[in-house]
Order: C-alpha cells, then sequence, then structure tokens
C-alpha cells in the first residue's frame, strides 16, 4: 500500500467521522422539542426506538447496540423506568433476565417525535429518492462499522470501553 493510498484511506475514515457528528447533531437538534415535549431527550428516544424494534430488549443488548457504558444505560433505563415509559418483564426461563418493553406514554412519544421525520406532504423535507438512498447508505454504513468493530476487538480485545463514555 502506497503512502497517498494510506492517506486517502485515513482521510475518508476521519471525513466520515465528521460527517457522522454532523449528522448526529442535526439529527438531535431536529428532535429536540418534540422529544422535550415529553421530557426525554433524543438519546432516550434512541433507547425506546431501540427497545420498539427488538421487542425483548435487555440493558445488556441496549448498552451494546449504542456501545454506551452499561453503568449510564442502567441509570437511563431506570429513569426510563421510574418516568412511565419502560416496565421490566422478568423472564420465565431465566429470573436473572429482565426484559424491557414500552408503555403505552413510550409509544406515543415515539410517535410524537416520528411525526417530526414525516416527508410525505408536498412541504417534504427530503424526497422519496433521497429517502431510498440513504437507506441504502446507512445499509452500507452499517457494514463499514460492523468491519471497524471487528477490527477493534481483534486490536484491543473485547474489554474496550467506550471512547465517548
Amino acid at each position: 500500500m502506497n503512502s497517498n493510498h494510506i492517506k486517502s484511506s485515513c482521510d475518508v475514515i476521519m471525513e466520515t467521522h465528521e460527517e457522522f457528528i454532523r449528522i448526529r447533531t442535526g439529527v438531535e437538534r431536529l428532535m429536540l422539542p418534540a422529544a422535550q415535549s415529553y421530557g426525554l431527550t433524543p438519546t432516550q428516544i434512541a433507547v425506546l426506538n431501540l427497545i420498539r424494534k427488538n421487542d425483548r430488549a435487555t440493558v445488556s443488548s441496549l448498552f451494546k447496540a449504542l456501545d454506551f457504558n452499561q453503568g449510564n444505560m442502567s441509570s437511563m433505563c431506570k429513569k426510563l423506568e421510574a418516568d412511565g415509559f419502560i416496565t421490566k418483564i422478568k423472564c420465565v426461563e431465566d429470573e436473572r433476565i429482565s426484559y424491557l418493553a414500552l408503555t403505552d406514554k413510550a409509544h406515543e412519544a415515539l410517535r410524537g417525535v416520528a411525526r417530526v421525520f414525516t416527508f410525505e406532504d408536498s412541504e417534504s423535507w427530503i424526497t422519496t429518492e433521497e429517502f431510498e438512498r440513504a437507506v441504502e447508505a446507512v445499509s452500507v454504513l452499517r457494514e463499514i462499522a460492523k468491519k471497524i468493530n471487528q477490527k477493534m476487538i481483534e486490536t484491543f480485545g473485547e474489554e474496550t470501553e467506550n471512547v465517548d463514555a
């Protein structure tokens, strides 16, 4: 591999990281007023959405999915439970495991936040073609992220901590 290729690979990785920051910031700014109207943060909305998508989420599966510190995720889930957004359901096969389930209040909040991203009317902020391209891009990025995570595990082992935590 020549030095030009190494430099361009590094540039692509760094530019991708910078874009992720801009995208995350933009999405959070867009959803913040709706999330706050339910007493939630964008991160809490992401947690509720993961529970919705996975149906049988655990604190462990959530912190792994979001690359969070387990203690932070546990505290966030306790707060979401105390605020009435989630409930814990004991696993029948293994009582040490508790699954997290959404309450009606959580479903209402997710629907409210989702309305921010609706683009089906004439005032749309994104075209159908752009949306389809975004779905494809997310799929590609998910595959790249898996490879990056695998490389990180190979290099540092599974016990690595999230650098942002």
